[in-house]
């Protein structure tokens, strides 16, 4: 390899064309296959579904209908820069998947037991938090 050497894509996107299907994207191809499925063993699992994917992936399925059926609890990882919270994507997606090995490695099943989760700086943050919402913040407001 070499320092002008093309690089192809190596990820399959969602919003893929499929000629062969009615040129339906990827995600409209799978999203009422992979709905009903995804709300049955969320069900089974005990209802609630920690979601820390991308907003990308909710494209797979017919989220409004997730969101009605399954409590939904999706983590948001905010930074205090200058006396303001910001997003930064690098910490988000770290933050995401240190959050995964926390409920996995202590077998997470209760929601509450989420917000002990701390890594890194980031602590939950009731104030800023609420039954659908779980933010964590890192550093000092101010």
């Amino acid at each position: 390899m070499r320092p002008l050497d093309t690089i192809r894509s190596y990820r399959l996107e969602g919003d893929v064309v499929l000629p062969e299907l009615g040129n339906q994207t990827m995600f409209s191809y799978w999203q009422s296959r992979l709905t009903d499925v995804f709300i049955e063993d969320i069900k089974k699992a005990g209802g609630v579904l920690c979601n820390l994917a991308s907003d990308e992936m909710k494209g797979l399925f017919d989220w409004k209908r997730v969101e009605k059926e399954v409590r939904v609890i999706t983590p948001e990882f905010q930074v205090w820069k200058n006396g303001k919270l910001a997003s930064i994507v690098i910490y988000i997606k770290m933050s995401r998947g240190e959050m995964t090995r926390f409920i996995l490695k202590n077998k997470i099943e209760n929601p509450e037991e989420l917000k002990k989760f701390s890594w890194e700086g980031f602590e939950f943050n009731a104030s800023l938090s609420d039954e659908k919402k779980f933010v964590f913040t890192n550093g000092k407001e101010g």
